[in-house]
């Protein structure tokens, strides 16, 4: 997962310093081809658990690896999951950063989601070979595009919680709305097959 680090509307701004998710698990589900019919498909499924903290700022964070066998697959599906019993106490999802308003003061920013997350990405008729059996599927989170729909007018207006903009359930929750519905739709999949002998970073995507 990765994203842009800072938003920015107008001659206002919000620099994210950090963010973080709790995954519960990980979830690869595949349909293999029948060598046989070439239509009839196999159901392999594969699962990680944690719970694990990962940053979402760190561009080289990997977690649950599968490896799945030679073949054609018509249609292989990820599916990354936040519960809040594996968080508790603490948000599935969190963001910590500064508000830089229009005078230039600077106002520290949290985002707290304590419901349960959940993406997924899916892609068919893929061929997974010898040479490329590393499956790489990225869920990819832009973080400007959660705070689009908030206005620099609705942050200086915003409740403070000891001098800090608090966006939560309880806490400035038409902002929360906001930032939930983002998340939850504003987000872009990427999912490549990679030679297991590559050593770089290029990839061929399917946005």
């Amino acid at each position: 997962t990765g994203g842009t680090k800072s938003a920015v509307a107008e001659s206002a701004s919000i620099t994210w310093d950090t963010v973080q998710m709790v995954v519960s698990g990980v979830k690869l589900e595949a349909e293999l081809k029948s060598l046989i019919t070439h239509k009839d498909s196999i159901e392999i499924e594969f699962k990680w658990r944690g719970p694990q903290v990962i940053d979402l700022l760190d561009s080289a964070l990997t977690f649950g690896n599968f490896i799945l066998q030679p073949g054609y697959y018509d249609e292989i599906e990820l599916e990354v999951e936040g519960k809040r019993d594996d968080a508790s106490p603490d948000p599935v999802f969190y963001m910590s950063g500064t508000y830089t308003n229009a005078g230039d003061e600077n106002i520290p920013v949290v985002v707290e989601v304590y419901s349960n997350l959940e993406f997924k990405t899916e892609k068919e008729d893929v061929e997974v070979t010898e040479e490329n059996s590393d499956i790489t599927s990225t869920i990819q989170l832009y973080l400007d595009e959660l705070m689009a729909d908030i206005s620099p007018g609705q942050l200086d207006n915003a409740e403070l919680t000891e001098g800090v903009i608090v966006i939560s359930a309880e806490n400035n929750s038409n902002l929360y709305q906001s930032v939930v519905g983002k998340l939850s739709e504003d987000r872009e999949c990427r999912y490549w097959t990679k030679n297991k002998h590559d050593d770089d970073d290029d990839d061929d995507d399917d946005d």
